[in-house]
């Protein structure tokens, strides 16, 4: 899996009343995400039924790309702060094509 494409999806549900913060804060990591080497997609989206809840979902050119990613100030710095918004630990998933 390592020189394959992966796929991310990350179930992100965040304390009810906090959706806006949360999107504030993590808007400008999908703008800064879209322009790293090797991420071929990344889209944050809401849940209709329970806005509460996000979800990732990423497209990276190989899993050493998605590990630099994951390394980069910006995660970190949003990592720190999950606390403030997380109502409970996110849910990550990674994914290998199939067909």
């Amino acid at each position: 899996m390592n020189n394959q494409k992966v796929t991310v999806t990350a179930r992100i549900k965040v304390k009810s009343g906090l959706e806006d913060k949360f999107k504030q804060e993590y808007l400008p990591i999908v703008k800064l995400t879209l322009e790293e080497k090797g991420c071929i997609n990344y889209n944050l989206h809401q849940s209709q039924n329970e806005p509460s809840v996000f979800m990732l979902y990423e497209n990276w050119e190989s899993k050493e790309v998605l590990d630099q990613h994951l390394q980069m100030d910006y995660m970190k710095a949003i990592s720190e702060k999950a606390s403030e918004f997380l109502a409970e630990p996110v849910e990550m998933n990674l994914w290998e094509p199939v067909s």
